[in-house]
């Protein structure tokens, strides 16, 4: 079959590579999306009282299993520290760490490295890559820049796939759009663990990458340097008191997700089809929800 993918972030990559039988043609619009942006935080918890995600375990080895196959080099398995700050985060890190094998709980994270003297979580994960993992994978597709605006543009291809993050066509349900914005700054300072609490910090080549979804009703993609320092910068000093954030970039992008927080992977007629709703969890999710939607397909 002749298929068109719309959008060409983590869910159009993840489907288009396991279509590979057919004749894909990925379009990109060449604009900034979630997925060129991400931080790469590979985990199973969510939020600050880490809160296992449904799914969490298949979805987890899912991803970790494709990017093994298709990008090895993309990949570092790294365990990741969710610090206590409350009360209440401290009670559902113990149970945590009860419930579940791959969260280990410490008294002091301090003892580790240049952190807080707080409690934590330690739990698996892994960092990706995410532009080298893109770019790996469109390598091997027939990646096409060009804007779609209406499906009528399509007609040649048998079977489209809307994979397009927060571009809205009529033939989709409507979602929810949020927008998550981060900042890079230099920073020489050794972390044995990235940090993912109320917002997430993980080092590049000395450079840091400071960022949280703290945006719910906006639809304005524009970066916005002073409301995104105003908001992570608490964090930060929480984290690490003696220390500045010096000259940063702000980044930003905006994503969509579903009411119940799990992606869609659906048939919407004879010729259409929709992988979105992927929210702040593609990373995690992408793949798993690629193969439900592959195996409507066929």
């Amino acid at each position: 079959m002749r298929i068109a993918i719309i959008g060409a972030g983590f869910a159009g990559c993840a489907i288009g590579s396991l279509l590979k039988e057919h004749e894909v043609t990925l379009f990109e619009d060449g604009l900034p999306h979630a997925s060129n942006i991400a931080a790469g935080l590979l985990h199973k918890f969510v939020g600050q009282h880490a809160k296992k995600n449904p799914l969490a375990d298949e979805a987890y080895k899912t991803t970790l299993d494709f990017i093994e196959e298709h990008a090895p080099q993309a990949l570092k398995k790294e365990k990741i520290l969710r610090l206590a700050y409350e009360p209440d985060q401290i009670i559902d890190f113990k149970l945590a760490h009860q419930t579940y094998p791959e969260a280990e709980w410490i008294d002091d994270v301090s003892t580790l490295g240049p952190y807080p003297k707080v409690p934590a979580l330690i739990v698996e994960g892994a960092i990706v890559d995410c532009p080298l993992y893109l770019s790996t994978l469109k390598k091997k597709l027939n990646v096409v820049l060009r804007k779609i605006e209406n499906l009528n543009e399509l007609k040649e291809f048998d079977k489209i796939i809307l994979a397009c993050g927060p571009t809205h066509f009529p033939e989709s349900p409507k979602l929810n759009t949020v927008k998550g914005q981060l900042l890079e700054f230099p920073f020489n300072y050794e972390l044995p663990y990235p940090i993912n609490s109320k917002a997430y910090l993980i080092i590049h080549n000395n450079k840091a990458v400071l960022g949280s979804t703290f945006e719910h009703t906006y639809i304005d993609n524009t970066p916005d340097f002073k409301t995104a320092f105003n908001e992570l910068n608490p964090h930060f000093k929480r984290a690490f008191p003696h220390l500045e954030i010096g000259e940063a970039v702000v980044k930003s992008a905006l994503r969509v997700t579903t009411p119940n927080r799990l992606p869609i992977a659906k048939k919407l007629d004879e010729k259409t089809y929709l992988l979105r709703g992927f929210g702040a969890r593609g990373l995690l999710y992408h793949v798993y929800f690629a193969k439900k939607l592959f195996n409507l397909i066929g």
